[in-house]
């Protein structure tokens, strides 16, 4: 049941930048889910993780999530891809 649903199968068909959200205490996604595909998708893919405390689901900070989709969807060359990871 589970194997299906894993996301890291996926991987390597993954070709547009990646904003992931992880919150530390989600009861159904535990932090390794979100690192192991974190792991496979660097240096393939512009990548950034945003872990925080919350559960399941869990926003970045909007400010981050438009500089990302900005620079990726509408390439305005603000620098966010060397921002902090």
């Amino acid at each position: 049941y589970w194997a299906e649903r894993d996301l890291l199968n996926f991987a390597k068909n993954i070709k547009c930048a990646v904003l992931m959200a992880h919150g530390f205490n989600d009861w159904n996604v535990v932090p390794e889910h979100s690192f192991r595909i974190s792991e496979a998708l660097k240096g393939k893919v512009p990548l950034i993780q945003y872990y925080h405390q919350d559960g399941h689901g869990g926003d970045p900070p909007f400010e981050l999530v438009n500089r990302w989709f900005s620079r990726f969807l509408y390439d305005v060359k603000n620098n966010v891809e060397n921002g902090p990871k």
